[in-house]
């Protein structure tokens, strides 16, 4: 085994090695993070080695070959597929990074990282893999992992709602995947995404009784289907909208290669899924209808979550517009940029709302209660350190008399100052004159004035 084939091996076996090291060792929070996190590092800088390899040299291949010298099983880096591999393990790390420090005190922070760690390892293999049964088999455990994820806080009902339409929308895309796999391995064996187009020519000679001999045209509409479902494309959207009920992170990593699992899927099976009419129309079709109508939902949204996972579904339609149209290299282009910036997007807003309900946590600062209550917080630590000052006289230096009574006595009388809370912006001062602005504004007064 060359070097460059360890590397392309590294990067998905890393993460999964995570998830099962965290998994069965159990570690607390803290130290969960810190394992994922450094994986996840190890695995973005093999990504990082694997493209530079893949960009000056020839593609990699780390496969196990068939008498006939097809791929059985194995990983294969092309320049597209490394810049795949490279969204999926850099958005991986930065959202894992995050997640370190969002979920600090979560009792199950561990579980969010060992499936965190699946699911980055799963995405990747999606992006390397050399033949369609690994493909497959990466796509489902993605599917399975990301269910598992929106579900994070299980006590909470909105959440496990959520999950339960993910998976069911998921396994109708899971489902059309495998029935393309298990009729493509039957009737003409497993395909080599080293060189998609003979095995679409392999389907296109093959002929199943019961499909009438058109099994490549079927074969596409299934990857249709599938890639659909996965980036939550009209009628099967509703999915997508309902992950807001999961932390922010799992929001975030949706974009390593799970929503837009469509152009993924699609771009690296162009040949089989382009040599079908039907197919580019339906996935042209879905993808119009969603763009115009999720995009017209985010407009209305206003909450930031809500409003975020409604533009993605927006995005996503646009990308397989793009990809129906025969766009390649637009729609890949779409996939990496879009992924980081939402992904970025949903961290950002993340960060922000924690921020606020932290601060509108904290005791509220104080402010002195009435000039009687303060001038006897002035005066009896005054007459404690005076009386204290006589006994002690003798012993104390001038200099020194000094800077203790002046320092205990403003000391004291800071700490004896009663105070009540201030208010701060939105507290009940500022809630009475919106509620009276808005009466007034009802009983036809101007705004302006």
């Amino acid at each position: 085994m060359t070097l460059p084939e360890t590397f392309l091996i590294v990067v998905p076996v890393l993460p999964a090695v995570a998830a099962a090291a965290i998994a069965v060792a159990r570690p607390a929070g803290e130290r969960a993070s810190r394992w994922a996190v450094r994986t996840a590092s190890a695995a973005f800088a093999a990504a990082v080695v694997v493209a530079i390899l893949v960009a000056v040299g020839d593609p990699v291949a780390a496969v196990v070959e068939g008498a006939d010298g097809d791929a059985v099983v194995g990983l294969h880096a092309s320049r597209v597929t490394a810049l795949l591999g490279l969204l999926t393990t850099g958005v991986g790390l930065v959202v894992q990074s995050f997640a370190g420090r969002n979920l600090q005190g979560d009792l199950f922070a561990p579980r969010f990282f060992v499936l965190a760690s699946l699911l980055t390892a799963a995405t990747t293999s999606v992006a390397f893999a050399a033949t369609l049964g690994l493909l497959c088999a990466s796509w489902i455990v993605a599917g399975l992992s990301l269910a598992a994820l929106v579900t994070h806080r299980a006590t909470w009902q909105p959440a496990r709602r959520s999950s339960r339409r993910t998976l069911r929308s998921l396994w109708v895309g899971d489902g059309a995947l495998l029935a393309a796999t298990l009729l493509t391995v039957v009737a003409a064996g497993d395909i080599d995404l080293r060189s998609p187009a003979e095995g679409a020519a392999a389907l296109a000679d093959a002929s199943v009784p019961v499909l009438g001999g058109n099994l490549l045209a079927v074969v596409a509409v299934l990857l249709t289907i599938a890639g659909i479902s996965r980036s939550a494309l009209v009628p099967v959207h509703q999915w997508l909208p309902s992950t807001i009920a999961a932390p922010t992170p799992v929001s975030a990593l949706l974009h390593a290669g799970v929503v837009n699992g469509a152009g993924m899927l699609l771009i690296r099976l162009a040949p089989v899924f382009g040599s079908s009419a039907l197919a580019t129309h339906v996935a042209f079709a879905a993808g119009a209808l969603t763009a115009c109508y999720a995009t017209t939902v985010m407009l209305v949204r206003c909450d930031v979550k809500g409003n975020l996972a409604w533009s993605t579904a927006g995005q996503m339609g646009f990308m397989t517009v793009q990809v129906a149209t025969g766009a390649l290299p637009a729609a890949l282009l779409h996939i990496v940029g879009h992924g980081m910036f939402k992904a970025a997007l949903f961290l950002g807003a993340g960060g922000s709302v924690t921020a606020h309900h932290r601060h509108h946590q904290r005791p509220a600062p104080y402010v002195v209660a009435g000039s009687v209550r303060l001038g006897v917080a002035l005066l009896v630590p005054a007459a404690a350190l005076w009386a204290a000052y006589q006994v002690f006289h003798p012993h104390l230096s001038t200099a020194a008399g000094v800077l203790v009574t002046v320092f205990a006595w403003a000391t004291a009388a800071l700490g004896a100052v009663p105070a009540r809370p201030r208010r701060r912006d939105g507290g009940l001062g500022c809630r009475r004159r919106g509620v009276r602005l808005h009466r007034w504004a009802h009983r036809g007064g101007d705004l302006r004035r």
